[in-house]
């Protein structure tokens, strides 16, 4: 009898352990670095076509491609859900305009019903991360 009930202890124990970690395990929410100012507004009027300092996004047909650096030196190809990570990671550098980006679309326009679900899903996953960024979001032109 006595052997019974110290296993359903044990068991109950480890099953009662999973069970609050798995609880304590939510979603750490992410933050841009506190280093980055708030957008400079006066800067982004400014700019040429091609010299966005910032991070721009580009939603293609299949991928979203963030690029930032004078000129776009630097770019990654990404899905919707990895943005907001990716712009976290990205240095102060990236951002000398402060928390602002600018997004524009590549080739969907021309697609048929799924390229236009993708696009819509695109913009409403951008949408959100920025809000929960804190960073303002300024429509680019439309690229060919």
């Amino acid at each position: 009898m006595q052997i019974q009930r110290s296993i359903i202890l044990v068991i109950g124990l480890s099953v009662s352990s999973q069970l609050i970690g798995t609880v304590a395990a939510e979603p750490q929410k992410m933050h841009l670095s506190p280093t980055i100012e708030a957008a400079v507004s006066t800067k982004t009027r400014n700019t040429s076509p091609g010299e966005w300092p910032n991070p721009l996004i580009t939603i293609n047909d299949q991928t979203v491609t963030v690029s930032w650096g004078k000129h776009y030196d630097h770019y990654k190809n990404l899905q919707p859900d990895e943005v907001e990570s990716f712009l976290v990671g990205l240095p102060r550098s990236a951002w000398p305009y402060g928390r602002i980006i600018e997004v524009s679309e590549q080739g969907v326009s021309n697609g048929g019903k799924e390229v236009e679900r993708y696009r819509k899903r695109c913009w409403a996953v951008i949408k959100a991360a920025m809000i929960r960024l804190d960073v303002i979001l300024e429509l680019g032109p439309p690229s060919a």
